[in-house]
């Protein structure tokens, strides 16, 4: 038993030295009995240890309940901080502080027994809320993104048409190297009743360039696309706009 409380520290396992006491209590009953000086002396010693153990231990688990209960603490006003992230603006900087706030809960030792799974589920589903909302936020953003590249695709195509309509005669490479040739003459078709005024080239391109400026008016009420491809889509735009304000066609 002395040798028990006083190897004892902050890394003793308490449930298991109590177990060894108990045994130890068991066999100081199971031995014989002594003279009666001898044996409240040795009474008096063993007790003692058994005392001190004790009181150390209680006190031990009075420090760790302390503990416990300033973690839930801790990690229930983390919990907090994750439902003001919602006020917060920007995408980038509500993940960072989401991911901040988890960091800081790896920090933290565990909570009581009694609530540390309840704890734990609130932080969980709040932070599996807050990923999968923003996940579903930029589903909804790139499929839009697709969505005004399709559009804007088709205004070049749409460009290209018109100036096939308006210019027969011009062998613009830019116009011939279409990526789609089959929009591009369904295109052609489609606008051929708008822009053609038979035996009237004057009039003819005056309503290819009139359509032209509808179109970039358009453009610029289309929002963004993927960023690997906006350079380059915003390049043929530019150039086939040019097309029909070079100043041997203004």
């Amino acid at each position: 038993m002395k040798e028990l409380t006083e190897n004892m520290g902050e890394t003793t396992h308490f449930k298991e030295l109590a177990q060894k006491v108990k045994d130890l209590k068991k066999d100081w009953k199971a031995i014989g009995p002594l003279p009666k000086e001898v044996d409240d002396i040795l009474w008096k010693k063993f007790r003692g240890y058994c005392d001190t153990f004790f009181g150390l231990r209680d006190k031990f688990l009075k420090e760790r309940q302390n503990l416990y209960e300033e973690n839930e603490n801790l990690k229930r006003k983390l919990i907090k901080e994750l439902d003001e992230v919602e006020k917060l603006e920007l995408w980038k900087e509500k993940t960072e502080k989401v991911i901040n706030i988890q960091k800081e809960w790896k920090k933290i030792g565990p909570a009581p027994k009694s609530t540390e799974k309840e704890i734990w589920h609130e932080f969980k589903t709040r932070c599996d809320k807050f990923f999968t909302k923003k996940k579903s936020f930029f589903d909804d953003q790139n499929e839009a993104k697709e969505g005004n590249l399709q559009r804007k695709e088709d205004i070049c195509l749409q460009l290209e048409a018109i100036y096939k309509l308006a210019f027969p005669e011009e062998e613009e490479a830019l116009v011939n190297d279409s990526p789609n040739v089959a929009k591009q003459l369904d295109w052609g078709l489609k606008l051929k009743p708008e822009i053609i005024t038979p035996g009237e080239k004057n009039k003819t391109q005056r309503k290819a360039i009139h359509k032209v400026i509808e179109l970039q008016k358009e453009w610029k009420t289309i929002g963004r696309v993927p960023k690997e491809k906006e350079e380059a889509l915003w390049l043929r735009f530019r150039s086939l706009a040019g097309l029909f304000f070079s100043n041997d066609k203004a």
